[in-house]
């Protein structure tokens, strides 16, 4: 249906995002003479160079330079400020019992949060693993991650700190949009994984 429409159209410009499976991209392709914008930062630290490329290409350089400023000083105050703080040791639980690793959208973006991954790479979660480590921070990738209630309804997570500390933040599967709210949204993210512990009882 969307290859259809592009056929069917003028549309001179597509934007798609950079995760897009090699055989989407070459469908769209093939549908359109548009040019073809891949849309995102690998790492989020790109992130301002990459809203001046997207500003220049159609035709918004100096507004997009001004966003970019904007993220590129967000961005640089947090990395500071999680130097001063250090990382917290964190999950990140995804759809269907699995997590994910920090190459994954969400996790560079609790990387740049001050997040400290616990597994190096994705795969099933296995709850007597977590059990062992010392997890102080839980991000439930949304819509389909857990809650705080539902975690703590399994034996094997019943002394992990952050089901102790009830630090169960959720946050999108998918990342967060690379856009002028960036830094704040991470900024966000940072405040939740270095709250201090909530009382549970």
């Amino acid at each position: 249906m969307f290859t259809q429409a592009l056929a069917d159209s003028s549309v001179e410009f597509v934007v798609v995002p950079l995760t897009t499976a090699p055989s989407t991209l070459q469908t769209i392709a093939a549908a359109t003479d548009a040019s073809i914008f891949l849309y995102g930062a690998d790492p989020l630290a790109d992130a301002p160079i990459l809203i001046t490329q997207l500003g220049l290409a159609v035709g918004k350089g100096p507004q997009a330079a001004a966003v970019a400023g904007r993220v590129a000083r967000g961005l640089d105050a947090l990395a500071r400020r999680i130097k001063l703080e250090g990382t917290v040791r964190t999950l990140i639980e995804g759809p269907g019992a699995t997590v994910l690793g920090p190459a994954s959208p969400l996790g560079q973006a609790v990387s740049a949060a001050g997040g400290e991954n616990v597994f190096p790479v994705g795969g099933d979660l296995d709850l007597r693993d977590v059990s062992l480590l010392d997890v102080n921070a839980w991000v439930s990738a949304q819509p389909a991650g857990s809650s705080l209630a539902t975690l703590q309804r399994y034996n094997e997570l019943r002394r992990v700190p952050a089901i102790v500390a009830g630090r169960v933040l959720p946050a999108p599967a998918a990342g967060y949009p690379i856009d002028a709210a960036l830094a704040d949204a991470l900024t966000a993210l940072a405040d939740d994984l270095h709250a201090p512990p909530m009382i549970i009882g």
